[in-house]
């Protein structure tokens, strides 16, 4: 992180805002390197006057705008690619699938009528079989057998099948034996962020150094970079990527999210 960056966090948001008169959650925005708010051309334009004002060169911050926008428009530009490769094949789509349909009515038409013709010239022959029911035939009557033997019987069988039935509490018990381990293990020096989702209680620091959190619980996680490791019980999982990122840890398991699920998870709220 460069100087002038950390000049600027020092001074804070508010008075940023009240000197350059620019939107105080925009300067929140660019303190933490999330852009998602923000137009390329605005946002280039609100680091000029940052560096105007305060006599100091963010090119750091501004690379790694760059990429962030550079990233966003690579990922639309395959959609859009496709989007029109769907409407070029289209057209040709639609006559083939009309030609099939004709095709498919026509023989049906024919098979319809070949069954009707064979259906016609072959009646099958119908014939009425009687039975004769002779005395010694007649039906026996049914034994039937003491239920209360039969009742004994499943009784004493099904007392000696063990029951297999996991107790909720055991499952539990054995869910928190293995979540022992959440730690957040930074490349280079990162803003932390960090709300528990059981008090919904917000902290946030900036370091380099290892950070280790209670396994047990959930918590939403964000970073004003993505160069860093995240370790949990199961697996370390290993990141290097430029802006904010943001992440879901629940029940153990680490999920990577966007700034729409984010502020779903966290009330509506960026922080």
């Amino acid at each position: 992180m460069s100087e002038c960056l950390e000049k600027l966090k020092e001074i804070g948001a508010q008075k940023i805002h009240e000197h350059t008169h620019i939107a105080h959650k925009h300067v929140q925005a660019i303190l933490h390197e999330s852009y998602e708010d923000m137009q390329k051309i605005q946002l280039f334009g609100f680091i000029s006057i940052l560096e105007r004002e305060y006599g100091c060169k963010l090119e750091e911050l501004r690379k790694n705008a760059n990429e962030y926008f550079e990233a966003q428009t690579n990922k639309l530009k395959p959609a859009e690619d496709n989007f029109k490769d769907y409407q070029k094949s289209y057209s040709s789509l639609y006559i083939i699938v009309f030609f099939l349909l004709i095709i498919l009515g026509a023989f049906y038409m024919y098979n319809a009528s070949q069954t009707q013709k064979i259906d016609t010239e072959s009646k099958p022959i119908e014939t009425k079989i009687e039975k004769t029911i002779y005395p010694e035939e007649e039906e026996k009557p049914v034994i039937k057998s003491d239920s209360n033997e039969t009742n004994k019987t499943d009784i004493n069988t099904t007392k000696n099948i063990p029951s297999q039935i996991t107790k909720p509490q055991e499952i539990k018990a054995k869910k928190e034996v293995e979540l022992t381990t959440l730690k957040i293990l930074p490349k280079t020096k990162v803003w932390v962020g960090y709300i528990d989702l059981e008090n919904n209680k917000k902290h946030q620091t900036t370091t380099s150094k290892p950070i280790s959190l209670d396994p047990k619980k959930d918590y939403l996680l964000v970073f004003g970079h993505g160069y860093i490791d995240i370790e949990t019980s199961k697996e370390l999982y290993n990141f290097k990527k430029a802006g904010t990122t943001r992440f879901l840890y629940k029940d153990g398991e680490l999920k990577e999210i966007d700034v729409t699920k984010f502020k779903e998870l966290n009330k509506g709220k960026q922080w």
